[in-house]
């Protein structure tokens, strides 16, 4: 796949790979007002899909942008349920308040797919982590 370096040599395997990070759910973000907005929320979804747990402190270092910025997309995110707190981690050096990650909601919605080709069709539905929720492979029955 050219987008997240993985081997895909299928379509099938191709769409669910660059789904969640092409698309970026935006079909599920139903608060966006405005263009800016709505690629502000897809960014910071699409990094925290990539790196599992990751707090808002480190989404903000990563992309650039103010904490609060960031804190107030999160917290539009959290409220329509796809993002959710993980886990607390450990306080730096100096002390301050513990970090709090966030994760994607995987039973929030699914994605799926069909593959039709020649030796059968594929079906798939993955959960938001990427995680397969079901699989089947069926063989066409061909009468003679």
């Amino acid at each position: 796949c050219k987008l997240c370096r993985k081997p895909n040599k299928r379509a099938f395997f191709y769409f669910f790979c660059c789904s969640l990070n092409i698309l970026g759910l935006s079909y599920l973000i139903m608060k966006s007002q405005n263009l800016f907005a709505e690629e502000k929320t897809l960014r910071i979804l699409r990094l925290i899909w990539k790196k599992k747990h990751i707090s808002r402190v480190d989404i903000a270092n990563s992309l650039g942008w103010d904490k609060s910025t960031v804190t107030k997309i999160v917290n539009e995110l959290k409220e329509i349920g796809i993002l959710k707190e993980s886990a607390q981690g450990i306080s730096g050096p100096l002390g301050g308040r513990r970090p709090v990650y966030l994760e994607i909601t995987p039973t929030f919605a699914c994605v799926g797919g069909v593959e039709v080709n020649p030796e059968g069709v594929v079906y798939c539905l993955m959960n938001l982590q990427g995680q397969m929720i079901y699989y089947n492979n069926e063989s066409p029955a061909f009468s003679s």
